[in-house]
């Protein structure tokens, strides 16, 4: 049973991935991208995107930014990214990094402060 998942392991390695992501940065725009990771399925590429826009977001308004002073900060200086598809046969991803960015600024924030009222009770 060990041996078989050995082998599948082994066999995933071999097959390459489909998608990349890849950031930037919001002052120099494309020029100088950085790859994250690779991965099988856009979707997973998705998360890691999003994962990684929360997380600036949520860096900055828990240090006690705004919502908006956030998302202008992450406008001019966050790392932004962007989904590539690697292999020919893979479909390009739609995703929106500002669009999600702004729609998650005023989520986050709404968190954030209901964790430190409950906090605070």
């Amino acid at each position: 049973m060990q041996r078989s998942f050995q082998w599948r392991a082994v066999a995933r390695r071999l097959t390459p991935a489909q998608y990349a992501l890849e950031t930037y940065n919001a002052k120099t725009m494309h020029t100088d991208r950085v790859r994250l990771g690779e991965f099988d399925t856009g979707a997973e590429a998705v998360a890691a995107a999003k994962a990684l826009i929360d997380g600036q977001l949520r860096a900055a308004i828990g240090a006690g930014r705004s919502f908006e002073s956030a998302y202008r900060d992450w406008l001019a200086s966050g790392s932004v990214p962007s989904i590539v598809a690697i292999q020919t046969e893979a479909h390009q991803v739609e995703f929106d990094p500002f669009s999600y960015a702004a729609s998650q600024a005023q989520e986050i924030a709404d968190l954030e402060r209901a964790a430190r009222n409950r906090r605070a009770s």
